[in-house]
């Protein structure tokens, strides 16, 4: 590379950072422009047919982005917080493409408030496209099926567990983990300062290019190294890395044939387990959970999508009681769901 072409990438990535500061002050200080255009919007809370959509436009603007699969007939999107209506996320499907804004000002003077953003899918539905734009987010894509990923927005942090084909991430010191549980084909990160943390199924093999000054790589997996390029085993998953100080670590989940991840299906069950779950449990396995026990009402658990149990109640020599539940785990990854028995789904 000649220095001119050094001197250029440098002046570049320094302005990246700079940018990057910037933005994130502005959408999470005192200035604000959030633009939305959105026409025959739904406000708040929304319910859509799956069938009608293919593609996830998500706009937002502070707080969480969440993204799973549940027992439920309808993409359900919800938000943490509706104190405001002014703060009301607006939703609108248009052509397959479903729009989501974080709310309906174009223009915010003042802090923004924090508002998670929940979209629940059915365990039939994949999506073809998802796009997120919003800078300083936390996403979590829980046990999805993505062909299509695009991530725009600096400092953010990102979680994906589930199978993706394409992913393409923009923005300078993003935090991206992806445990992949099918074979993706493309990923690619434009911005200075950011982390890959990458679990690719076994014998899954990579191709992987970094373009930038400062960048490491680390992983256990061997590899041939020719003009600038990473090739593991058979090359199929094609990386490409652009910025300044990037690291990138990339393992081989060898378990990933014979063990699948167990994940909470919303907060309320989350919030009742005593004991944290594994990341993985082997088929077979006997599961046992733990919750406090719960005054004039009964829980019953659901294993995706299924009934399992009612609780049994267990008292410890000093007294102290609990509830468990047992499953065995499935052949898949799972999901699990408590349902109180008065109807009432949490």
């Amino acid at each position: 590379m000649k220095r001119n072409a050094i001197a250029r990438l440098i002046v570049y990535s320094l302005l990246a950072l700079v940018l990057t500061g910037v933005l994130v002050t502005g959408l999470r200080g005192e200035f604000h422009l959030f633009q939305t255009s959105l026409g025959g919007v739904v406000e708040g809370s929304a319910e859509y047919d799956p069938a009608q959509v293919q593609k996830l436009e998500i706009s937002w603007a502070s707080g969480h982005v969440i993204l799973t699969k549940d027992d439920v007939e309808q993409i359900t999107i919800r938000q943490s917080r509706t104190d405001d209506k002014n703060e009301n996320m607006r939703c609108a499907l248009s052509n397959g493409t479903l729009k989501i804004d974080y709310n309906k000002r174009g223009l915010h003077i003042g802090t923004l408030p924090e508002k998670d953003l929940h979209i629940l899918v059915p365990w039939n539905w994949d999506c073809k496209e998802l796009e997120i734009d919003g800078a300083g987010l936390i996403i979590e894509l829980r046990d999805v099926n993505i062909d299509e990923l695009s991530i725009n927005g600096a400092g953010c942090q990102m979680y994906l567990s589930g199978g993706v084909q394409e992913v393409g991430i923009d923005g300078a010191g993003c935090d991206i983990t992806l445990n992949c549980t099918d074979r993706p084909k493309s990923i690619e990160v434009d911005g200075a300062g950011c982390v890959l943390s990458l679990t690719l199924p076994e014998s899954c093999g990579f191709q992987l290019e970094m373009d930038g000054l400062g960048c490491e790589l680390e992983t256990d997996l061997p590899f041939t190294k020719g003009d600038g390029v990473y090739i593991s085993g058979n090359g199929h998953c094609k990386i490409e890395i652009n910025g300044l100080g990037c690291e990138v670590s990339i393992r081989e989940d060898v378990s990933s044939s014979d063990a699948y991840p167990v994940r909470c299906g919303n907060g309320f069950t989350e919030g009742l387990l005593l004991e944290a779950l594994e990341e993985k449990y082997a088929p077979g396995t006997i599961i046992t959970l733990k919750t406090p026990v719960l005054t004039d009402v009964d829980l019953e658990l659901y294993v995706n999508g299924k009934f399992v149990c009612n609780q049994t109640e267990y008292r410890a020599p000093d007294g102290a009681t609990h509830w468990e539940f047992q499953f065995t785990m499935l052949n898949e990854p799972v999901i699990i769901h408590f349902n109180t028995v008065d109807g009432i789904e949490r």
